[in-house]
């Protein structure tokens, strides 16, 4: 009979999981619970992870909504991304108000993409064209994790004839 092989301390198993991508404290701390180890090692792995800084939560936080930004998503996305990821809710604010800390970014980011995706031949001719494609634009701007505030002036300034010119409606600042 083969005997099993002899469990791995939980530090040594936190290393293994770190191999792959970052975690969050709580991430790891989930997922040794998971593998069931007790509350005492977990906590001591914890404390020596983060002792060694191999687990930055303000880092990570810091990281991942830097890259939602570069990568074209809205502070919504960010913010749900680090949600997701069980960041501490101080840490994912600070990483949050840096990344996205100028609002008129965030407005060209998203009138670049739907330039880029939507405008690339120019407005469309008719009204009901017209109306799809703004609705399609709107959707796809909300789903990328942008304000409603920021989508309606992007699609204005998108849908403006040429990229300088700011049409007869009255379009709203970024």
């Amino acid at each position: 009979m083969v005997s099993p092989r002899p469990r791995r301390p939980a530090s040594a198993c936190c290393l293994h999981l770190l191999q792959r991508r970052s975690l969050s404290a709580a991430e790891l701390q989930q997922r040794l619970e998971a593998r069931d180890y007790d509350a005492a090692e977990v906590a001591c792995a914890l404390r020596d992870m983060q002792r060694l800084r191999y687990v930055d939560d303000d880092a990570l936080a810091e990281n991942l909504a830097r890259s939602a930004q570069t990568s074209g998503r809205g502070p919504r996305w960010a913010a749900r991304k680090l949600k997701q990821r069980l960041l501490p809710t101080a840490a994912a604010e600070a990483a949050l108000a840096a990344a996205f800390a100028d609002p008129a970014q965030s407005c060209a980011t998203a009138t670049d993409l739907l330039r880029r995706r939507f405008y690339r031949d120019g407005p469309p001719q008719t009204k009901l064209l017209r109306a799809r494609l703004q609705q399609r634009a709107l959707r796809f701007l909300l789903g990328r994790g942008f304000t409603g505030r920021d989508a309606y002036a992007a699609l204005q300034r998108a849908a403006a004839a040429e990229p300088g010119d700011d049409a007869d409606e009255e379009i709203l600042p970024c």
